[in-house]
């Protein structure tokens, strides 16, 4: 069940209405910015009830920016007081209202770590073929001169093993015990 269904059930008399953004420049550099935007009464209570019972902080903050956003401030600076958050995190709020309207507080995506080995594993595995490396400090030297990627250690070894590639020592280790 979607939050937003969950607020009809709550609120079943509310009316769909389109929303309003204002928020209004100064003609110059250091003039006051007012900040008032709109929301119909569905948008009003999901805000509501997002800002008070929600879990996640990240959707908490952003509901809590459109609420104070929806009553109205005559700065921004007032705005970042009420609210408590600092003026990036209000005016990125904002802006990403602009374009998604009120989903744009469940927007709360962390950047996704790039794994530069799973990039190049085909070359890296064919390469490591050719020139096997020694240990795992001497596989991050040999990525870092021949790929030109700076990496530690950790994730060099966990690639490695996952692709199975034995570097000389395990090789010789395995040799002895058999």
């Amino acid at each position: 069940m979607s939050k937003l269904h969950r607020i009809e059930l709550y609120f079943p008399l509310l009316q769909s209405q389109s929303k309003y953004v204002k928020i209004e420049e100064g003609d110059t550099m250091g003039t006051k910015r007012k900040v008032k935007i709109e929301l119909n009464a569905k948008e009003e209570a999901l805000v509501h009830y997002e800002s008070e019972w929600g879990r996640n902080e990240s959707i908490k903050r952003a509901a809590r920016i459109l609420h104070f956003a929806n009553i109205g401030t005559e700065t921004m600076r007032e705005m970042c007081e009420k609210t408590g958050y600092d003026y990036e995190t209000v005016s990125r709020m904002l802006k990403l209202f602009e374009t998604m309207g009120v989903d744009a507080i469940y927007q709360c995506k962390r950047g996704k770590r790039i794994n530069h080995l799973e990039q190049i594993s085909d070359e890296l595995e064919a390469y490591f073929n050719e020139n096997p490396p020694t240990d795992v400090p001497d596989a991050v030297r040999k990525i870092k001169e021949h790929f030109g990627i700076n990496i530690t250690a950790t994730p060099v070894r966990y690639w490695l093993k996952a692709k199975a590639i034995r570097i000389k020592s395990q090789k010789a280790y395995r040799q002895k015990r058999i």
